[in-house]
């Protein structure tokens, strides 16, 4: 490994430590437990394309996995609400997706 891989390394460990309260290994498992995609919508980033985000809870800071930037924003807009997400879910549903 290279001096500029290992200094990029350690600060991605640095800022999932501060940020999420994770280390790149928690980051891996995660991401191996997921089978290398979004929890979301199943999208595999590929090489040279963006990782997926650490997803969590903005009240708690509970890490919940790992999503896309997409699905990741739509958590946002839906105001980290299960509850608005479900109502949605049903919308759709009875107008027929």
């Amino acid at each position: 490994m290279t001096a500029d891989i290992i200094h990029l390394d350690k600060a991605r460990d640095g800022r999932l430590r501060r940020t999420y309260g994770i280390t790149v290994e928690d980051y891996d498992r995660m991401l191996h437990e997921q089978n290398g995609v979004c929890a979301g919508c199943g999208w595999k980033p590929g090489p040279g394309q963006r990782r997926l985000a650490v997803e969590h809870n903005h009240k708690t800071h509970k890490v919940r996995g790992l999503v896309c930037w997409k699905c990741n924003q739509a958590i946002k807009k839906l105001r980290d609400s299960s509850d608005i997400a479900y109502n949605l879910y049903l919308f759709l549903k009875r107008s027929g997706d």
